[in-house]
């Protein structure tokens, strides 16, 4: 039975066709069999928008580990398979494995000319900082970009002495040294000029930045290292202080995975994943909450498995929720390398990741590998009205690398950048482009039906 809001706009529609002669005529009744279809369209996505609410909630406090709120949503997307009556693949739907990770022990503090920077809004630590309590006595010292090149004559630390320093380092790259091939950029990365830094002698190091993000949690360094928003730092730096305590630690994380059986053909399967770990929270005040990466991509997956627990396929579906994304594929490289379903058998993979905010085109990595899959794709997108499908060849910037390395077929489609404040605080539901997430869903079924 339609309910009476449908039934109602149902009945304006067809009223508006009857008044009116230039729109094209349409039966009521071919109104009440369109009818369901929008009520479920507009049901998933109000489900979404529940599933983002919650996984980006305090409570999950960025879905890390030291707080355990990796596994509080893996428990909530467990819930959600057993509701379904999904079949789980290992106990309790998990599939466990180590992460390490260099985990602060009590919140950060920093000090600049005496006055106590906002974490999380004019700096952060940086995610391989070492520990350190600097007490506001040292010189600190500008060296530019921090870079060294002898073979260029580059030496941005010429004339200076930074042991036993603060040094103060503007991570923006000049154009001329980005645009000459011939300077190995490993020369220019972050992690090699903190280096630098470090075995010059520096107590600390305070990198300048345009954008406050965070990422991997792997590395460490030997000495305090904190990101600092240019456009809040003074101009006139005094002094400094400051204090961090970090360790690296073991977690236990958990993959979560879930099977819907095939109507006609149960034993062959495609596999759908998402990655639904991130960033973890400073303290008890600053959080990532990631909502486009990826309580989004977690949202497609669980709409996946709802929509085809209504509509199944011939085959069978595998659906798959990775931790370990963000400290670098993880998860999934462990799932690839002891694997709870026959991967021989797997018919295509499909990636979601940073599904709610971009552009009007997509990408499809994968598909310079898979021409033939990526014809399916141009002919559900073409249908869909989007004029701008591009292609690249696999890639590791999401779950799907090791699994297509390891010789499956599979795509990572995701929006060309959009608004989305990558690996920031800012990255909350409110910044989220729902029409994206709307026009993906539909390539995703679309395409998935057409395998």
């Amino acid at each position: 039975m339609i309910p009476r809001t449908a039934f109602i706009f149902l009945i304006c529609i067809y009223r508006m066709n009857c008044l009116f002669g230039s729109l094209r005529p349409l039966s009521l009744a071919l109104l009440m069999l369109i009818a369901p279809a929008l009520l479920r369209a507009q049901g998933g996505l109000e489900q979404a928008k529940a599933d983002v609410a919650y996984l980006t909630s305090p409570e999950l406090g960025g879905r890390g580990y030291s707080d355990g709120g990796d596994l509080k949503a893996a428990s909530y997307i467990r819930d959600q398979f057993t509701k379904l009556g999904l079949e789980g693949l290992s106990e309790g739907y998990f599939q466990n494995f180590e992460v390490q990770m260099n985990a602060l022990v009590g919140p950060p503090m920093l000090k600049v000319n005496g006055k106590a920077l906002v974490l999380g809004k004019d700096y952060l630590p940086d995610e391989g900082s070492g520990t350190g309590d600097i007490d506001g006595t040292l010189k600190v010292v500008t060296v530019g970009s921090g870079l060294v090149v002898p073979e260029k004559g580059i030496d941005d630390y010429k004339g200076k002495t930074v042991k036993d320093a603060v040094v103060l380092l503007d991570l923006r790259v000049p154009d001329k040294v980005q645009k000459d091939k011939s300077i190995d950029p490993v020369l220019w990365g972050h992690d090699n000029r903190i280096a630098i830094a470090a075995s010059r002698g520096a107590r600390m190091v305070i990198t300048l930045v345009d954008q406050l993000s965070y990422g991997e949690y792997g590395r460490v360094t030997v000495i305090p290292v904190f990101k600092v928003f240019r456009k809040t730092f003074p101009k006139n730096v005094k002094t400094i202080s400051a204090y961090i305590a970090t360790s690296i630690r073991p977690f236990i994380t958990q993959n979560v995975v879930a099977k819907l059986r095939g109507t006609s053909y149960p034993d062959s399967m495609i596999i759908l994943t998402a990655h639904y770990d991130h960033l973890g929270s400073l303290g008890d005040n600053v959080y990532f909450p990631g909502a486009n990466d990826n309580a989004s991509g977690v949202a497609m997956l669980l709409g996946m498995a709802r929509y085809f627990k209504a509509h199944p396929l011939k085959y069978s579906i595998v659906f798959i929720a990775f931790s370990g994304e963000e400290m670098g594929l993880l998860g999934s490289h462990y799932f690839v390398g002891d694997p709870l379903v026959d991967l021989g058998k797997a018919r295509f993979l499909l990636n979601m990741d940073m599904t709610a905010s971009g552009k009007e085109g997509v990408m499809a990595v994968g598909g310079v590998d898979f021409p033939s899959e990526f014809a399916l794709l141009k002919a559900v997108t073409d249908s869909l009205g989007v004029k701008d499908l591009r292609k690249r060849e696999n890639a590791p910037n999401s779950d799907q690398f090791y699994f297509i390395r390891n010789g499956m077929r599979g795509f990572y489609i995701y929006p060309f950048t959009g608004l989305q404040p990558y690996h920031r605080v800012e990255d909350r539901p409110a910044t989220l482009q729902w029409d994206v997430y709307t026009r993906l869903d539909a390539i995703f079924r679309g395409f998935l039906e057409k395998l």
